[in-house]
């Protein structure tokens, strides 16, 4: 995916600095006393965009290939678009409707004011933390064992939330530290975190899918605030999702050359 191969440490150098800065500036808000908003809090969210500019500062040409690959929505393919909607509306959606067959209360937030202001936090959230995560972080530790290594990428975007569960008037704070929704919650990324990776391999690279399809999730989020049943739905509708996808790669990678065409030989 990148067009400047980085060095595998470039992820190990991700994990850290974002994890540094985001958790001192959190964990530091919160010992002052602060809450959402509090300057250290807001410092403490560019953990994963701080990440990104020392890898830029060190890799120029892969720097510049990766602010256009997202911010440049040309070279996305049409068809990628739809994956773009699906992977951000469909989980939180299908969750919101299973829950509410089952005869579980699907709350809505109707206020255009506080919509607006989710809409651009949503996609702030997305610039701040694809490049490094389905970015960066991937780009180092390669494309081999892609579904490898999206786990092991999701695991650490998800840990890297913990300290946010800390911090009173975030989101994460409203979920409370070890309860059912704050293990649902952790646990769902993982699954999400697979679909967006195959979104940005299937747009050729283009992270400017998974920027996206990070903010309509947050969005829907935001709009249809979630209760224990839907957030279980949500695991459930994410994990099948990404099981169908992986299954489908594997297929396909399977299937039989046409005739004509020479198999491929196996790598030195």
């Amino acid at each position: 995916m990148a067009e400047e191969p980085l060095p595998r440490r470039v992820a190990l150098t991700v994990v850290v600095i974002a994890y540094g800065w985001t958790w001192a500036g959190v964990l530091g808000a919160q010992a002052l006393g602060g809450a959402a908003g509090h300057p250290l809090h807001l410092v403490g969210l560019l953990g994963p965009a701080v990440a990104v500019a020392v890898v830029v500062s060190r890799h120029r040409a892969y720097g510049r290939a990766l602010l256009r690959r997202t911010v440049d929505p040309r070279a996305v393919p049409w068809r990628s678009w739809l994956g773009v909607a699906a992977v951000g509306l469909l989980p939180p959606l299908v969750a919101r409707g299973a829950a509410a067959a089952a005869g579980s209360e699907v709350a809505v937030t109707s206020a255009p004011v506080a919509l607006l202001g989710a809409s651009a936090f949503a996609l702030a959230a997305g610039l701040v933390e694809e490049p490094a995560w389905r970015g960066a972080a991937q780009d180092a530790l390669g494309d081999a064992r892609w579904l490898r290594v999206a786990v092991v990428v999701g695991l650490a975007w998800s840990l890297w939330h913990l300290p946010l569960h800390l911090l009173p008037g975030t989101y994460q704070h409203d979920l409370g530290w070890g309860t059912a929704d704050f293990w649902l919650a952790t646990a769902t990324r993982v699954p999400l975190a697979v679909l967006l990776v195959a979104l940005v391999r299937g747009a050729r690279g283009a992270v400017v899918t998974a920027v996206v399809a990070h903010g309509l999730g947050n969005l829907a989020g935001e709009a249809l605030p979630a209760s224990t049943p839907v957030r279980v739905a949500e695991l459930v509708v994410a994990s099948a999702a990404a099981v169908v996808l992986v299954a489908t790669w594997r297929d396909r990678s399977r299937r039989p050359a046409p005739r004509g065409h020479a198999e491929p030989r196996a790598g030195r």
